[in-house]
């Protein structure tokens, strides 16, 4: 309801949710726990939904604006690459660090909000924050021959 500001809206996305819990319900680590990956099964149904929607409402005419005002297509190039990296390298995290990354900064959770959530303590949060913030940068610059400028992991902070 939050994200999306409308009570129908956000019944059908908690459906499409429950349907993809039960549709990944072989993918789930038995003994794990259930809230952080539920959470980001809703967080993705939210996401696929927001990229249909402004799918949707993008005016073929306006392309001209927007190629007028593009960065160069090194700089675009660039960008896109980094952005693959950033996504393959979050992929290849164990799920515990995954898990912080993607609640603290796509959900705009709080660090303490994150470590009650998953159960740990907020010590714990930040430890696998920093972990999860130091893999990143290796498996990025590692994998991709891309260069990672240290994080600011206040960054993460919401």
């Amino acid at each position: 309801m939050r994200r999306t500001r409308d009570a129908a809206l956000a019944e059908d996305l908690l459906q499409q949710t429950m349907l993809q819990i039960h549709a990944t319900r072989h993918r789930f680590v038995a003994g794990s726990n259930v809230s952080p990956w539920a959470y980001s099964l809703a967080r993705r149904v939210v996401i696929n939904h927001s990229r249909k929607k402004a799918e949707s409402l993008v005016d073929p005419s306006s392309f001209d604006d927007v190629a007028s005002t593009a960065q160069s297509t090194d700089e675009s190039l660039d960008a896109s690459r980094r952005s693959r990296a950033l996504e393959y390298a979050l992929a290849t995290l164990p799920e515990t660090q995954r898990v912080i990354v993607t609640l603290i900064k796509d959900d705009d959770s709080s660090i303490r909000g994150v470590a009650e959530v998953l159960g740990i303590s907020v010590n714990a949060a930040k430890l696998r924050r920093h972990r999860a913030c130091l893999a990143l940068r290796a498996a990025i610059s590692a994998e991709h021959g891309v260069e990672v400028a240290p994080l600011d992991e206040s960054l993460l902070d919401a």
